[in-house]
């Protein structure tokens, strides 16, 4: 039940969309060091706040197209977690905000 529950978590939060909050973390890393002004430290944390949000984003928008029916049972897309039943659209909404108040 665990193993399943993590892995609709994990798709939900669909870490292939990922790059769209990495790679601008990794530009501007870039610039900073080629500045001198670069901080592993700042880095870190302004990577992982990036991913955080990114995947609360991402969280809230599958809620809010299962609930308005954009995706159903029949939707060829990334994520079914909460139109097969894996997590519950409150476990999604509580989820994705908790997502956001970790950052």
């Amino acid at each position: 039940m665990i193993g399943r529950k993590l892995a609709a978590w994990w798709e939900i939060a669909r870490p292939f969309s990922w790059t769209a909050s990495i790679v601008p973390v990794l530009v501007g890393s870039a610039l900073a060091w080629r500045d001198g002004a670069f901080s592993f430290g700042l880095f870190l944390v302004v990577l992982f706040a990036s991913v955080v949000l990114q995947s609360g984003t991402n969280v809230i928008n599958e809620l809010y197209d299962v609930r308005n029916r954009v995706d159903t049972i029949e939707s060829p897309r990334a994520s079914r977690a909460i139109v097969e039943g894996r997590l519950s659209e409150q476990e999604a909404f509580w989820g994705g905000l908790a997502l956001f108040g970790v950052v």
